[in-house]
């Protein structure tokens, strides 16, 4: 008997995860009970056992999604997260959406869902959100990553041709180097160089030196008009 809590643990933890793909590849709101419990070799009445209903299970595989999501990006450092954009930014994340992110798959399930589990996914998109601002440097940047990866997978995966997806991808992968690369060094010189000098060279010399080379100009040449 000691060991049937843990027995429970990993059998709702089995569950959580088969329905999780079984959501990704053929829908939630299109998935019966049986046939998640079934994902999972067991059967709805097992289901039951581990979830009030289907809204409870929903809300059980947002956490479980994010949380992986979330510590795979954890465990990255700054220069291997252009490595795992491209690998969310592929064909092969557009064809298999089982083993993928839960984003591109569930978020319209999500929006039809409970306010209890709109609120836990909420929370759980803010907490991916700041874990890869604490690899590109900017929570608005980070944010838009996200939002351009997750769009750029949702559209692809609506198009019947591989060079179709295949445009969609290149185009993000493109936009998504932009956000990782440009804006990252940028904070690094402007606020410390830019503000000192400008105010000094910039405003003094350019009103000054103009005015008076065009007047000089105007002595010597008098007859030129």
């Amino acid at each position: 008997m000691r060991y049937q809590p843990e027995h429970r643990d990993r059998s709702r933890a089995k569950l959580v995860s088969a329905s999780a793909a079984l959501a990704k590849r053929a829908g939630f709101g299109a998935s019966g009970i049986d046939a998640l419990a079934k994902a999972a070799g067991l059967t709805s009445g097992a289901l039951y056992k581990h979830f009030a209903g289907k809204d409870a299970l929903l809300s059980a595989i947002v956490e479980h999604e994010f949380a992986a999501t979330t510590a795979r990006f954890a465990r990255l450092d700054a220069g291997q997260v252009l490595v795992a954009v491209d690998a969310y930014l592929s064909l092969a994340h557009v064809r298999h959406p089982e083993g993928g992110c839960l984003l591109p798959s569930l978020a319209p399930e999500v929006a039809r869902a409970s306010s209890a589990t709109r609120a836990i996914y909420e929370e759980k998109l803010a907490e991916l959100t700041s874990t890869l601002e604490a690899k590109v440097g900017d929570r608005a940047q980070a944010a838009a990553l996200l939002a351009l990866c997750v769009g750029a997978v949702v559209v692809a995966r609506g198009l019947e041709s591989d060079a179709a997806r295949t445009e969609i991808l290149e185009a993000a992968r493109t936009n998504a180097r932009r956000l990782l690369v440009a804006p990252v060094a940028a904070p690094i010189v402007a606020p410390v160089a830019a503000p000192v000098a400008a105010p000094v060279a910039a405003p003094v010399a350019a009103p000054v030196v103009a005015p008076v080379a065009a007047l000089e100009r105007a002595e010597e040449e008098p007859t030129a008009r």
